[in-house]
């Protein structure tokens, strides 16, 4: 059974639409105004989802507009590590046609990063590295939706999951996303605290991806800080929040900071209250983020992305270029966290022994182990991946981070057989070493021919 056309596509989609009995509800996992979202589990597979439901008096049309660009986000550039999985559409078929309400399955990730950031709140910052390795993941999938011609247009930490066991996060929530070709004038939606300054000044042309870079860096000052708190979370009204961003940023002056900005109404009739920020001084940013909470490399990607005009701002994809992303080493959240009663996170768990009797004699037991199911071996990856793409290498930062994940394993757990059938390979592209026999220190050797 098909679902109507998409209201926001560009061209007709047809969304299949499952039973919602495939699935049974856990627990709740939040509520907004849109509707709540819950856990639930596929009955057949065991497999632990996120279903998404609208309030009731909701456009049905918005889930599957919200399928399609969730869709299209995950299809990006053969799929999109950081944001959350599509499922699918469901729907409760038992109901009458025109009450039932559809529902959006996605990927279950975990908590959102404001719920992180509430639990780590303490006087002292976030580690930088921890900074930088989810920033890069955000800037990542940012970057890619956006070459994908997608604009999120409501990033803020409550739409960001974190899988903890991992250290992956996912950007969530597609409900106002819009494509970068759409004509304006656009709507001036998302929320407040995380507005672009033109987009608190009603511009009718204004440039998505750079839109979703000033949120990200209003989602980077949160994390910086550590606190949970906005950095902009004064405003109640479009006003007042542009007052707060420029209490903190300052004024743009009437010289080539941002023209656009003085011919504005908001500038004129408020001269005189802009006339005292600007008695003030120029931007307090870095009095916010001192050294002692952020180096200035660091320093130059926040005030990259929080740049009053939008010419000038970082967009996602130029963040990632800077050299501040080039220092790996100490990046906490790439290394994906040990699951408990677990050393070693780049090796595939034991989950236990079992022993199971023949029915032709009691006597007579066949041992086999039950493991982690983590997915194909790296050599299936690169056969698949000469298979599709031909003789062309693999890209050099792939290559870095597949060897770096699997000397770090390695290192921990010597194997002897460490070939590319004993690395597997998940949809995280985290690679496990698997298949121990007797430990050696030839497993250099043996990395040295997989990383050819």
């Amino acid at each position: 059974m098909a679902a109507p056309p998409s209201a926001g596509a560009r061209k007709r989609r047809r969304i299949a639409v499952g039973p919602a009995d495939d699935y049974v509800e856990l627990s709740p996992l939040g509520h907004g105004a849109f509707g709540a979202v819950l856990k639930a589990r596929h009955v057949a597979t065991g497999q632990d989802v996120a279903i998404k439901r609208l309030r009731p008096d909701a456009d049905p049309s918005d889930v599957f507009r919200e399928a399609c660009f969730l869709e299209d986000a995950c299809a990006t550039g053969g799929g999109n590590p950081f944001v959350v999985g599509f499922r699918g559409v469901v729907r409760d078929f038992d109901q009458h046609p025109t009450t039932s309400e559809h529902r959006l399955v996605m990927e279950f990730v975990g908590p959102s990063l404001s719920d992180v950031l509430r639990r780590h709140r303490a006087p002292t910052p976030m580690p930088e590295a921890s900074v930088r390795a989810a920033m890069r993941q955000l800037l990542a999938g940012a970057a890619t939706l956006h070459a994908a011609g997608i604009v999120h247009r409501d990033i803020k930490p409550q739409n960001v999951l974190v899988d903890e066991a991992r250290g992956v996060l996912k950007l969530c929530d597609f409900g106002i996303a819009m494509r970068a070709s759409d004509p304006p004038p656009r709507d001036h939606v998302g929320t407040l605290w995380y507005k672009a300054p033109e987009m608190l000044l009603k511009k009718p042309d204004y440039d998505g991806a750079r839109v979703d870079a000033w949120a990200l860096g209003c989602v980077m000052a949160e994390i910086v800080s550590g606190d949970g708190r906005p950095l902009f979370g004064e405003g109640l009204l479009c006003e007042d929040q542009l007052i707060s961003v420029l209490r903190v940023l300052g004024v743009p002056g009437d010289g080539d900071e941002w023209p656009w900005f003085s011919s504005t109404p908001f500038a004129t009739e408020v001269m005189p209250q802009l006339d005292v920020l600007r008695r003030c001084g120029r931007s307090r940013l870095r009095e916010l983020f001192p050294e002692t909470k952020l180096s200035e490399e660091g320093f130059q990607v926040l005030s990259g992305l929080l740049t009053c005009n939008p010419e000038k701002r970082l967009t996602a994809a130029d963040a990632l270029k800077h050299p501040w992303f080039d220092k790996i080493d100490d990046d906490v959240l790439e290394q994906p966290q040990p699951a408990k009663k677990a050393a070693v996170p780049l090796v595939v768990r034991k989950r236990r022994k079992m022993h199971q009797v023949s029915a032709s004699s009691a006597t007579t037991t066949s041992t086999r182990f039950v493991m982690e199911c983590v997915g194909p071996s790296l050599s299936d990856v690169l056969r698949q991946h000469r298979a599709a793409r031909g003789p062309p290498p693999m890209p050099e930062a792939s290559a870095r981070a597949a060897m770096r994940q699997l000397l770090t394993g390695a290192g921990m757990m010597h194997a002897r057989q460490t070939t590319p059938c004993t690395a597997t390979s998940s949809s995280t592209s985290l690679k496990s070493s698997a298949t121990f026999g007797i430990a050696m220190l030839s497993d250099t050797w043996e990395l040295g021919c997989v990383r050819r």
